[in-house]
C-alpha cells in the first residue's frame, strides 16, 4: 500500500496524535536521479544539508489557494534549503488530496492528514513537531500573509527567540477588512494585552516564526486551544526575546474565512479560563 506514496510524504494522524501510517520520502529504494535533482531544485537537498527552515501550513478546505500558496513559497525561498509542511484537517474540498499530488510533484513538501481532529492551534503544534528545520514558520493558504517577508523573519532570528508578522506595526487598521472585521481583532487585541507583559502590536497574529529547539523546550508547557497559538506561547514565556516585522495583510481572494461566533467565544473562554486555573494548567 506504501507503493503509491514513492513520489510524496503522506502522514494520517488520528485521535490524539497517533501516527498510523507515515511514509517518509528518501526511504524507498530506485529513486530516480530526476527525483534526486527536483529536490535539490525545491530547496531540499535530499538530506545532505540541515534544514533550515520548516514551513507550516495549515489548511481547511483551502484547495483552491494551496497550489498558488506553494508555488510563492518556492520562488521566495530560492537559496534556503527549507520544507513545507501541510497540515489539513480532512477537509471536505479535498484539499489534503492537493496538498499530496505537491508532495509528489515537490521534494521538499510533505502532508499530515488529521483525522476526526480540528482546531488550527493543534494543527500548528502538529506541525512544528514534525518539522526537521532550525527554525519553524507558521503562515495561512489562503494568500494574506505576506510570504516575501519570510527571508526577512529568518534573517532576524539571528538575535531573536521568535519574529512576529505584525499587521499594526505601520498602520492601525487592515484596509482589506470590513468595519466589524476589524473591531473584532482590535477588541480580542485589546484583551490580549490585558494578559500579556510584553508590548505587542498584533499579539494575535497567526504568521510567525519561532527556534524549533525552544519550541520542543517549551512544548509540554503548551496546550494549544483554539485559532492563536502564538498567544499561547507568549502567554507561557513572557521571558522570549521578540522582534515584530510589518507587513501588509491581504485580502482573501478565494474561500470563505472560518471566523465565527464560535471562534470568538472560544478564544474568551480560552484566555479567562487560563487567568483562573494559574500557571500550571494550559488554557
Amino acid at each position: 500500500p506504501l507503493a503509491g506514496l514513492r513520489g510524496g510524504s503522506f502522514r494520517l494522524i488520528c485521535g490524539e496524535g497517533l501516527s498510523i501510517r507515515k511514509a517518509e520520502r528518501g526511504s524507498f529504494p530506485g529513486v530516480s536521479d530526476k527525483r534526486r535533482a527536483m529536490a535539490l531544485q525545491d530547496g531540499n537537498p535530499s538530506g545532505r544539508e540541515m534544514t533550515q527552515l520548516s514551513i507550516i501550513v495549515p489548511t481547511l478546505n483551502e484547495r483552491e489557494n494551496l497550489p498558488i500558496t506553494v508555488c510563492q513559497i518556492l520562488d521566495a525561498m530560492k537559496g534556503h534549503c527549507f520544507e513545507i509542511i501541510v497540515v489539513d484537517d480532512d477537509s471536505e474540498d479535498g484539499t489534503w488530496l492537493e496538498a499530496r499530488r505537491l508532495s509528489q510533484q515537490h521534494g521538499n513538501v510533505r502532508l499530515i492528514r488529521r483525522i476526526h481532529r480540528r482546531g488550527l492551534a493543534s494543527a500548528i503544534m502538529d506541525g512544528f513537531l514534525s518539522g526537521k528545520g532550525t527554525f519553524l514558520a507558521v503562515l495561512d493558504a489562503d494568500r494574506q500573509h505576506d510570504i516575501g517577508l519570510i527571508p526577512r523573519m529568518l534573517q532576524a532570528m539571528e538575535h531573536c527567540d521568535l519574529v512576529v508578522g505584525s499587521r499594526y506595526l505601520h498602520q492601525k487598521r487592515v484596509p482589506a477588512w470590513s468595519p466589524w472585521r476589524f473591531r473584532i481583532s482590535q477588541w480580542a487585541s485589546s484583551l490580549s494585552h490585558c494578559f500579556l507583559e510584553k508590548d505587542l502590536t498584533d499579539p494575535l497574529s497567526g504568521f510567525f516564526m519561532i527556534r524549533s529547539s525552544l519550541l520542543h523546550e517549551i512544548a509540554p508547557r503548551l496546550h494549544p486551544r483554539g485559532f492563536k497559538l502564538l498567544l499561547e506561547i507568549l502567554l507561557r514565556c513572557p521571558e522570549l526575546r521578540v522582534k515584530e516585522l510589518p507587513y501588509d495583510f491581504g485580502a482573501r481572494v478565494q474561500g470563505s474565512s472560518k471566523l465565527d461566533v464560535r471562534v470568538i467565544l472560544d478564544f474568551a473562554i480560552a484566555l479567562f479560563s487560563r487567568t483562573f486555573q494559574g500557571p500550571r494548567r494550559a488554557f
